[in-house]
């Protein structure tokens, strides 16, 4: 698995509706862990994994691509989120923004990082980055695919 991060003040670029991350740079060599450091790489790989099995629940008729997002809450705990598309494309709402409604309904305010897995590494929409810096811009942003591989970044990137 390689780990990458955006390099620092660039912006992300939109193309057709898909995000283009730009000039990725590696880490250091032994890796990175993409939550802050009082939490374990095991913390991690829970994340991403409760994001893959939400996506197996996702609700996607019309596209079929299947989205799972799992959201580490400040107080430790892991909510999950799956895509729900609507015959009207504006009411669909994706993975990222359930997992994070979930929590904040059930009294969360601060994250330390999400998760978000599809069939291939897909970031977040324009809304779901808006709805994560709402909360904060150095949130980690983990983007899985169904191969296992992943990439790190922040809202902030």
């Amino acid at each position: 698995m390689k780990r990458v991060e955006l390099a620092h003040g660039l912006l992300a670029g939109v193309v057709l509706g898909a995000i283009r991350l730009v000039k990725c740079t590696p880490l250091h060599p032994g890796g990175f862990d993409p939550v802050p450091p009082r939490r374990s790489r095991p913390v991690c790989q829970r994340l991403e994994k409760a994001a893959r099995q939400a996506a197996r629940k996702a609700y996607a008729p019309y596209s079929r691509f299947r989205v799972g997002a799992a959201v580490l809450a400040g107080s430790g705990e892991i909510y999950t989120g799956c895509n729900v598309e609507n015959a009207s494309y504006g009411l669909t709402v994706c993975a990222e923004r359930v997992a994070i409604f979930g929590a904040v309904a059930a009294g969360e305010q601060k994250f330390e990082a999400l998760a978000v897995v599809s069939e291939t590494q897909t970031a977040p929409c324009g809304a779901c980055r808006q709805v994560l810096a709402e909360f904060g811009l150095d949130i980690k942003v983990i983007i899985a695919d169904l191969a296992n591989g992943w990439e790190v970044y922040s809202v902030r990137d």
